[in-house]
């Protein structure tokens, strides 16, 4: 098998790692609200409720709830209210704001807090830049297994952002990454075959990278499929690798990664339609496969 481009294809974590709730914010339902709590236990409930469910169009009321439980000093409200001056949910983004309510929901004891707070440290977003503090931070989550902040962890070693001089640190990087990978989080297990696939830790093993791509890809991560696709490379000798990397590359499509959509876009033209649509075939039974994995999962199978 070949390698036909350089993508590197890795996310970009630490947009996606304001941990506190889940970014989607859903419909709240009609039911009654539940008895309020002394110390704004059952406001924050019936809060993340509403932010995990989906998107809510009651945004309002999870703010107010959650501003209520932070009153009674309730941690992970206070800090669920740093995730959302965070992003600009419902009020205008602000940094420092945010920064100022993750140190008090972790000086309270929210764990979910540490991770928010210990990127902003080392980003400097909303004060001061504090890379030392807050590897600390996450170094510790990620020992205690905290999966998200191994991920957060591994990318700043993998990116350089960990150091004052911006140097990579790949070697740390897989190494933190490792154990996430081999528990079977997809992100993880891209990032692994991207170290090996380019030979950040030593001589490329594009074997041993496709393995991961494939783990990843088989749960429904754009980015390994469209790893994946590059290393079958559709312009190989063989039909099968063709095949499959046009495959992998409609699946990553239709999972909204943008590298292989515009890339699709651009070589259709030039493809035998057999093949094309062969690959379509197996791309569609993929994502069906994907979809019921993911459905097993949610019903904790």
């Amino acid at each position: 098998m070949t390698k036909s481009f350089s993508y590197a294809v890795i996310g970009i974590l630490f947009a996606s790692q304001f941990l506190s709730v889940d970014s989607g914010i859903a419909a709240q339902d009609s039911k009654p609200a539940p008895a309020k709590s002394l110390n704004g236990q059952s406001e924050y409930e019936e809060a993340i409720q509403g932010l995990k469910n989906g998107g809510t169009t009651d945004i309002k009321r999870v703010f107010d709830l959650l501003t209520v439980a932070s009153m009674k000093k309730h941690p992970d409200a206070i800090g669920a209210l740093g995730y959302l001056y965070a992003n600009g949910i419902y009020v205008e983004k602000n940094d420092p704001k945010a920064r100022s309510y993750f140190q008090e929901a972790v000086d309270l004891g929210s764990k979910d807090s540490r991770l928010n707070l210990g990127l902003f440290l080392v980003h400097g977003k909303g004060g001061a830049m504090d890379i030392k503090k807050g590897l600390s931070m996450l170094q510790e989550m990620t020992l205690e297994g905290h999966t998200q902040a191994a991920l957060a962890l591994g990318q700043l070693h993998y990116t350089g952002d960990h150091s004052e001089n911006n140097e990579p640190d790949y070697a740390q990087a897989y190494t933190v990454l490792l154990a996430p990978a081999e528990t079977g989080n997809p992100t993880a297990q891209n990032f692994i075959g991207v170290i090996l696939r380019d030979g950040r830790i030593g001589p490329k093993d594009t074997d041993s990278a496709q393995i991961w791509f494939e783990k990843a890809a088989w749960q429904g991560n754009p980015k390994a499929c469209t790893n994946l696709a590059d290393l079958w490379n559709y312009q190989s000798d063989e039909r099968k690798c063709r095949v499959e990397a046009l495959r992998w590359m409609i699946v990553a499509d239709q999972l909204g990664e943008i590298v292989s959509r515009y890339h699709f876009a651009d070589i259709r033209p030039l493809l035998a339609k057999d093949e094309e649509a062969t690959a379509k075939k197996l791309a569609e039974e993929t994502i069906e496969n994907i979809k019921k994995c993911e459905q097993s999962i949610k019903a904790g199978h």
